[in-house]
């Protein structure tokens, strides 16, 4: 009978892979595709997250899941993982915290979400949050999509990066990880904080405070009580950093929390009061070279898959899943063996998924392509993801595009930054740009 491997430094931590909820990407490839079995340069969600995992030494892996897809997940561990992943089917209406309480007990429990990747090392995380002996522990990252990336993605791009559910971070200054609080947007409008604050000087009377901005004018300050100030001379409040759903909770934050069965939400209400009882809760950032995204709109679900075809995502590349073509030296990357013609040319970072076949003269350049897709001839196809089993036929010029699954593109169509939606069919050439193109 075949059991759990050996156990490693980071055994006892319970990484929870939340996949129970709804997102953008659900509604571009309908409600049948499970979110973490969307591909990520030919490889599930899930498989991406649960092999980095498992390279790092995490072993007690359980995937939270709605009961409608439990039959889904259990079929795909016992495919590719048994005994080494667990499932944990619940309700639609349940709260993190609700699921937490509910978990086996563990020692740390590492609450990602199934959409996120990121290139910072998890094992440092963890080991900062066991050296600060931290009740809680959350990562919060300062990367973004640039302008240019932004600009040239498909479709439309005006959600992202967007500051709506912003959080406002206040930490000590002399232990900049040690966090004081966390205010949510909303709470710094009721309060008439304003955005703009750098910085919050304790007042000697500790009945009133003055805030002082880059420009050193004075405004109106923060409503904070004056016990979350105790011992702290001064505070920074910084909003660059995003919250990225990544908590590390230790087995006496969850204690705390089937104590305090009142507390719904991590961020606007866990965390806040344990910072004002003056609790350990700290603050992990990603660092300047590093990248975090969520693949839970289709701009980040874009760019993700093209990072990782460049190897920019560092263990996600595909390198560890593909072959080279015989012969190949420039990263080109395939399952099974393409149909292409002597004269086809492509760029290093394209990956192309298993049967793949290219007529004469096609050149793909920087482009993720699905299993069972088959491209005519005479196409330029650039800086693309194309899901499985599409067909573009001859002289097609696709740039910066992203096609769902079972989808036929025309002869002579032209494309630049759309998106079209799965099983998409038309008989006469299409030229549009930045366009949803739906059935």
């Amino acid at each position: 009978m075949q059991t759990r491997k050996s156990q490693t430094p980071y055994s006892n931590v319970q990484v929870v892979l939340f996949a129970n909820r709804g997102s953008a990407i659900r509604e571009f490839f309908t409600e049948s595709q499970g979110l973490s079995m969307v591909n990520i340069a030919n490889l599930s969600c899930l498989s991406h997250l649960i092999n980095q995992f498992m390279q790092l030494g995490f072993l007690n892996l359980t995937i939270v899941c709605l009961k409608v897809e439990s039959e889904l997940y259990q079929e795909f561990i016992l495919q590719r993982y048994p005994y080494m992943v667990s499932v944990f089917p619940v309700d639609g209406d349940k709260t993190t915290c609700e699921i937490i309480r509910m978990l086996p007990r563990a020692k740390q429990n590492l609450i990602f979400p199934i959409d996120l990747f990121t290139t910072i090392d998890l094992t440092a995380f963890v080991d900062f949050h066991l050296f600060e002996k931290a009740l809680i522990t959350i990562f919060a990252t300062q990367y973004k999509l640039d302008e240019k990336e932004i600009q040239n993605s498909p479709g439309v791009q005006r959600a992202v990066n967007s500051q709506a559910g912003q959080h406002f971070f206040v930490y000590d200054e002399t232990n900049p990880k040690k966090l004081v609080s966390l205010l949510a947007d909303d709470v710094c409008v009721r309060n008439d904080i304003d955005l703009g604050m750098k910085r919050v000087e304790r007042d000697e009377s500790l009945e009133s405070f003055s805030s002082i901005d880059e420009t050193d004018e004075f405004l109106h300050g923060m409503e904070i009580s004056p016990e979350i100030l105790q011992n702290v001379r001064s505070m920074i409040v910084e909003s660059s950093s995003q919250l990225t759903r990544v908590y590390l909770l230790s087995s006496e934050c969850v204690d705390y929390l089937n104590e305090n069965e009142d507390i719904h939400s991590i961020e606007s209400e866990l965390i806040p009061r344990l910072c004002s009882k003056l609790m350990n809760t700290y603050i992990y950032r990603d660092g300047p070279n590093d990248i975090t995204l969520r693949a839970n709109d289709c701009v980040t679900l874009y760019h993700i898959n093209l990072k990782c075809a460049t190897g920019k995502f560092g263990l996600f590349m595909p390198a560890a899943q593909f072959i080279p073509l015989e012969g190949s030296e420039n990263g080109y990357f395939a399952e099974g063996k393409p149909k292409v013609p002597e004269n086809f040319r492509y760029t290093p970072g394209s990956v192309f998924g298993d049967n793949f076949s290219a007529g004469e003269k096609t050149i793909v350049t920087k482009s993720v392509i699905g299993r069972n897709c088959k491209v005519g001839k005479n196409c330029v196809i650039q800086n693309c993801v194309i899901y499985d089993h599409v067909t573009i036929d001859d002289g097609c010029r696709i740039k910066n595009c992203m096609i769902g699954c079972d989808s036929k593109i025309p002869s002579g169509s032209t494309l630049t930054q759309c998106f079209v939606a799965p099983r998409f069919s038309s008989e006469k050439a299409i030229k549009e740009e930045c366009t949803l193109i739906k059935i």
